[in-house]
């Protein structure tokens, strides 16, 4: 691919990215301004990604949001993925043990994406829903998905969370490297309402033939309910992503 066309493949892509994460109608100014992409090519782009089914434009408002094609792309994509079969039997398994939401998840660049959750039986639940992202450091499934990066990944994986303040994120990564290095010696994360108010979750690393940690498998709940159960939660947790790690063929030891 020429140098011009990959550069405008990849404006394209960033404004269909941004305009995914709004989960909303945005305009061509504002995408424009969020994307650092001119307004005369971000009306050429949507366009063509209009044409496409990418991008659908609202009649009323003239906004963008997205179309039927990434949907359709969404969901091949998770129909292929062969270790969220394998962790679906026992994500609902933790589900009906517990009572809590269970959930698998990957990383994607400084996010955690949730490929699949099992709502929990109890009336209050802490929801996640599929295709939902997360800044990683501040989940548990995030955090397992991270004790495998180096300390300069993570602190520019840290450093593009606008949430974190740059006079905070050299205590950040200190607390961070510090709970990855737990992660690592005892197989489980935990996000003490680090992601909302309330909740708490465990986290498990899901692991392929080669030991490569290919996703994070957990549950989480309000923390009232979670806390006087918590060593019996891990266990739960830690022995379901050990499973779903043998199936996919990894026979090495589990913390």
């Amino acid at each position: 691919m020429e140098p011009n066309a990959t550069s405008s493949l990849r404006r394209a892509l960033s404004m269909l990215n941004w305009v995914a994460l709004q989960q909303r109608p945005c305009g061509v100014r504002e995408i424009a301004a969020a994307t650092g992409v001119n307004k005369t090519s971000v009306h050429r782009f949507l366009d063509a990604m209009r044409q496409e089914g990418w991008i659908v434009q609202d009649p009323l408002s003239e906004k963008y949001h997205l179309g039927p094609a990434p949907v359709e792309i969404g969901l091949s994509a998770l129909a292929g993925m062969e270790f969220r079969a394998v962790a679906r039997p026992l994500l609902e398994s933790i589900a009906e043990e517990s009572g809590e939401t269970s959930y698998l998840g990957v990383l994607l660049g400084a996010d955690v994406v949730y490929v699949d959750v099992v709502l929990g039986s109890h009336a209050i639940v802490a929801k996640r829903e599929i295709g939902s992202r997360l800044p990683a450091h501040r989940t548990a499934i995030g955090k397992v998905l991270l004790t495998e990066l180096p300390s300069d990944q993570l602190e520019r994986l840290l450093g593009a969370d606008g949430a974190t303040a740059p006079s905070a994120q050299d205590r950040t990564i200190e607390r961070l490297l510090g709970e990855l290095g737990r992660a690592r010696e005892t197989g489980l994360a935990q996000n003490d309402e680090e992601s909302a108010p309330g909740v708490y979750s465990l986290a498990a690393p899901f692991r392929d033939f080669s030991g490569r940690v290919i996703a994070g498998l957990g549950l989480g709940g309000p923390k009232s309910r979670i806390l006087p159960h918590l060593e019996e939660y891990a266990g739960l947790v830690k022995t379901a992503a050990a499973a779903a790690s043998r199936a996919m063929g990894y026979h090495g030891g589990i913390a």
